[in-house]
């Protein structure tokens, strides 16, 4: 499974020793980020803005499958924006931007 990153590199994901419930978990995470990308080009999001509240969407509908990620960055600001306007997306993006 190649992940190109924000420089364009490939990053491979070694899906061998995994089980479905990860790979799951991974496919709808990524699947995520290509359905909000449109938004974070437009508004400008920092990349771990944009993670957490991609983890959040996740633990909205697919908890059982992705645990969220350990985010050092203060990413409140995504917190308070999803409680405000989810599921409008476009305005939760628009309100984390810098």
């Amino acid at each position: 499974c190649g992940l190109k990153t924000e420089k364009e590199k490939w990053n491979f994901v070694n899906i061998k020793d995994r089980n479905i419930n990860w790979i799951f978990g991974t496919l709808l995470h990524e699947a995520i980020h290509i359905a909000i990308e449109p938004y974070v080009r437009r508004f400008t999001t920092k990349h771990w803005r944009k993670e957490h509240l991609i983890d959040l969407i996740g633990e909205k509908y697919f908890l059982q499958h992705r645990r969220p990620q350990k985010i050092e960055e203060d990413v409140s600001i995504v917190d308070d924006a999803f409680a405000a306007h989810f599921p409008n997306i476009e305005k939760v993006v628009e309100a984390i931007s810098v």
